[in-house]
């Protein structure tokens, strides 16, 4: 399961700036193999960590953010969406600020490591 960075959209990884879908990772991934999903993150779901993330005291201090910040719980929520439409074992792949999420997806959901 590919976790989209921050700012970016699944249609970044599968057709990324308008080009054919055979020049995204998706496409690459499936070409060696692997069976690839994307979490469903728009481009819009971004604005969340902005909008939900003031009102949050430990968004503003690091390290102390958590999956139950309001700022990134529709991250992990997305990411449980997608590891659960998978059969089998799940590998996370997680590009810029997806990488960092996806230790929060692991903590907001048991069936994620």
């Amino acid at each position: 399961v590919v976790l989209p960075g921050f700012g970016n959209d699944q249609v970044d990884y599968r057709a990324p700036l308008g080009l054919p879908e055979e020049c995204g990772l998706v496409a690459a991934l499936e070409r060696r193999g692997f069976a690839v999903a994307v979490a469903p993150v728009d481009r819009g779901d971004w604005l969340k960590v902005l909008t939900e993330g003031w009102r949050d005291a430990d968004f503003f201090f690091k390290e102390r953010g958590g999956v139950a910040s309001p700022a990134f719980a529709w991250y992990a929520e997305k990411v449980s969406a997608a590891v659960a439409a998978v059969d089998g074992p799940v590998l996370l792949l997680g590009h810029s600020a997806g990488g960092w999420l996806a230790k929060l997806a692991c903590l907001a959901d048991d069936d994620v490591a």
